[in-house]
Protein backbone atom coordinates (compact mmCIF):
# COMPACT_ATOMS: atom_id res chain seq x y z
CA UNK A 1 0.00 0.00 0.00
CA UNK A 2 1.45 3.36 -1.08
CA UNK A 3 1.41 5.83 1.81
CA UNK A 4 3.28 8.82 0.36
CA UNK A 5 5.38 9.93 -2.60
CA UNK A 6 7.89 12.71 -3.36
CA UNK A 7 10.13 13.53 -6.34
CA UNK A 8 13.36 15.59 -6.18
CA UNK A 9 15.89 16.42 -8.95
CA UNK A 10 19.52 15.46 -8.22
CA UNK A 11 21.98 16.19 -11.01
CA UNK A 12 21.38 13.72 -13.85
CA UNK A 13 18.98 11.74 -11.67
CA UNK A 14 15.54 12.15 -10.24
CA UNK A 15 15.11 10.73 -6.75
CA UNK A 16 11.69 9.21 -6.18
CA UNK A 17 10.84 8.57 -2.53
CA UNK A 18 7.88 6.40 -1.57
CA UNK A 19 6.64 5.40 1.84
CA UNK A 20 5.07 1.98 1.51
CA UNK A 21 3.44 -0.33 4.01
CA UNK A 22 4.66 -3.90 3.52
CA UNK A 23 3.77 -6.72 5.90
CA UNK A 24 2.74 -4.18 8.54
CA UNK A 25 6.07 -2.36 8.30
CA UNK A 26 6.62 1.06 6.79
CA UNK A 27 9.47 1.16 4.30
CA UNK A 28 11.03 4.26 2.78
CA UNK A 29 11.76 3.26 -0.79
CA UNK A 30 14.15 5.48 -2.73
CA UNK A 31 14.35 5.10 -6.45
CA UNK A 32 16.54 6.88 -8.96
CA UNK A 33 15.37 7.55 -12.49
CA UNK A 34 17.85 8.42 -15.22
CA UNK A 35 17.43 10.16 -18.51
CA UNK A 36 17.40 6.71 -20.18
CA UNK A 37 13.64 6.38 -20.02
CA UNK A 38 13.75 5.36 -16.38
CA UNK A 39 15.70 2.12 -17.00
CA UNK A 40 18.52 1.81 -14.48
CA UNK A 41 21.38 -0.61 -13.94
CA UNK A 42 21.30 -1.36 -10.23
CA UNK A 43 24.15 -3.22 -8.55
CA UNK A 44 23.86 -5.11 -5.26
CA UNK A 45 26.79 -6.25 -3.16
CA UNK A 46 25.80 -9.49 -1.43
CA UNK A 47 28.98 -10.39 0.46
CA UNK A 48 27.43 -9.66 3.85
CA UNK A 49 24.99 -12.60 3.73
CA UNK A 50 27.43 -14.89 5.59
CA UNK A 51 26.29 -18.02 3.75
CA UNK A 52 22.63 -17.08 4.25
CA UNK A 53 22.60 -17.55 8.03
CA UNK A 54 21.96 -13.98 9.20
CA UNK A 55 19.06 -11.58 9.44
CA UNK A 56 20.83 -9.36 6.91
CA UNK A 57 20.80 -12.32 4.50
CA UNK A 58 17.09 -12.89 5.00
CA UNK A 59 16.45 -9.19 4.42
CA UNK A 60 18.52 -9.24 1.22
CA UNK A 61 16.78 -12.37 -0.11
CA UNK A 62 13.37 -10.78 0.52
CA UNK A 63 14.49 -7.54 -1.13
CA UNK A 64 15.74 -9.36 -4.22
CA UNK A 65 12.52 -11.38 -4.50
CA UNK A 66 10.56 -8.12 -4.33
CA UNK A 67 12.84 -6.57 -6.97
CA UNK A 68 12.26 -9.52 -9.32
CA UNK A 69 8.82 -8.02 -9.92
CA UNK A 70 10.56 -4.90 -11.29
CA UNK A 71 12.95 -6.72 -13.60
CA UNK A 72 11.23 -5.27 -16.66
CA UNK A 73 11.71 -1.74 -15.27
CA UNK A 74 15.40 -2.03 -14.36
CA UNK A 75 18.49 -4.21 -14.85
CA UNK A 76 20.09 -5.77 -11.78
CA UNK A 77 23.71 -6.85 -11.30
CA UNK A 78 24.54 -9.00 -8.26
CA UNK A 79 28.09 -9.33 -6.89
CA UNK A 80 28.15 -12.71 -5.12
CA UNK A 81 30.93 -14.63 -3.37
CA UNK A 82 31.55 -17.98 -5.13
CA UNK A 83 30.30 -20.25 -2.35
CA UNK A 84 27.14 -18.14 -1.98
CA UNK A 85 26.11 -18.51 -5.64
CA UNK A 86 23.63 -21.36 -4.93
CA UNK A 87 21.78 -19.11 -2.47
CA UNK A 88 20.89 -16.78 -5.35
CA UNK A 89 19.66 -19.34 -7.89
CA UNK A 90 16.16 -17.84 -7.55
CA UNK A 91 17.45 -14.58 -9.09
CA UNK A 92 18.74 -16.19 -12.30
CA UNK A 93 18.21 -15.51 -15.20
CA UNK A 94 16.29 -12.31 -14.36
CA UNK A 95 19.37 -10.70 -12.77
CA UNK A 96 22.97 -10.64 -13.93
CA UNK A 97 25.15 -12.59 -11.50
CA UNK A 98 28.86 -11.84 -11.16
CA UNK A 99 31.04 -14.19 -9.15
CA UNK A 100 33.45 -12.73 -6.58
CA UNK A 101 36.45 -14.93 -5.65
CA UNK A 102 36.14 -16.64 -2.27
CA UNK A 103 39.50 -15.12 -1.30
CA UNK A 104 37.56 -11.90 -0.56
CA UNK A 105 35.27 -13.46 2.10
CA UNK A 106 37.40 -12.66 5.22
CA UNK A 107 36.31 -9.30 6.69
CA UNK A 108 39.50 -7.31 6.05
CA UNK A 109 39.88 -8.63 2.50
CA UNK A 110 36.17 -8.01 1.91
CA UNK A 111 36.50 -4.39 3.02
CA UNK A 112 39.50 -3.95 0.72
CA UNK A 113 37.58 -5.55 -2.19
CA UNK A 114 34.72 -3.12 -1.63
CA UNK A 115 37.11 -0.15 -1.61
CA UNK A 116 39.36 -1.17 -4.53
CA UNK A 117 37.73 -3.71 -6.85
CA UNK A 118 34.02 -2.90 -6.57
CA UNK A 119 34.29 0.75 -7.69
CA UNK A 120 36.04 -0.43 -10.88
CA UNK A 121 33.35 -3.06 -11.44
CA UNK A 122 30.67 -0.40 -11.01
CA UNK A 123 32.29 1.61 -13.81
CA UNK A 124 32.89 -1.44 -16.00
CA UNK A 125 29.24 -2.55 -15.71
CA UNK A 126 27.96 1.03 -16.08
CA UNK A 127 25.91 0.94 -12.89
CA UNK A 128 23.58 3.86 -12.18
CA UNK A 129 23.33 3.02 -8.48
CA UNK A 130 24.85 0.51 -6.04
CA UNK A 131 23.06 -0.93 -3.03
CA UNK A 132 25.30 -2.12 -0.21
CA UNK A 133 23.01 -3.88 2.28
CA UNK A 134 25.27 -2.97 5.17
CA UNK A 135 26.77 0.36 6.16
CA UNK A 136 29.92 -1.62 7.02
CA UNK A 137 30.87 -1.85 3.35
CA UNK A 138 30.10 1.64 2.08
CA UNK A 139 32.55 2.74 -0.58
CA UNK A 140 34.91 5.63 0.01
CA UNK A 141 35.33 6.14 -3.73
CA UNK A 142 31.91 7.03 -5.17
CA UNK A 143 31.63 5.36 -8.61
CA UNK A 144 27.87 6.02 -8.67
CA UNK A 145 25.12 6.95 -6.20
CA UNK A 146 25.13 4.57 -3.21
CA UNK A 147 22.35 3.16 -1.05
CA UNK A 148 23.04 1.44 2.28
CA UNK A 149 20.81 -0.33 4.75
CA UNK A 150 21.33 0.18 8.47
CA UNK A 151 19.88 -2.86 10.24
CA UNK A 152 20.92 -2.11 13.82
CA UNK A 153 21.75 1.12 15.62
CA UNK A 154 23.03 -0.65 18.75
CA UNK A 155 26.70 -0.11 17.84
CA UNK A 156 26.05 3.63 17.94
CA UNK A 157 23.67 3.77 20.91
CA UNK A 158 24.78 1.09 23.37
CA UNK A 159 28.08 2.01 25.09
CA UNK A 160 30.75 -0.70 24.95
CA UNK A 161 28.51 -3.14 23.07
CA UNK A 162 31.43 -3.87 20.74
CA UNK A 163 35.20 -3.54 21.09
CA UNK A 164 37.17 -0.91 19.13
CA UNK A 165 38.11 -3.26 16.30
CA UNK A 166 34.48 -4.26 15.76
CA UNK A 167 33.44 -0.60 15.87
CA UNK A 168 36.07 0.28 13.23
CA UNK A 169 34.91 -2.64 11.11
CA UNK A 170 31.29 -1.63 11.76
Amino acid sequence: MLVGFARHPLGDYTVNLRLEAVWGTFLLVAGLATGKGGLMRIGLSTSVVQRGKTGVAQHLFALLKALLVRRSEHEFVLFILEEDLPLFEFAKPAMEVLSVPEAFRPPLKNILWHQTKLPKLCHAHELDVLHVPSYRRMLWPRPCPLIATIHDLAPFRVPQKYDRLRMFYG
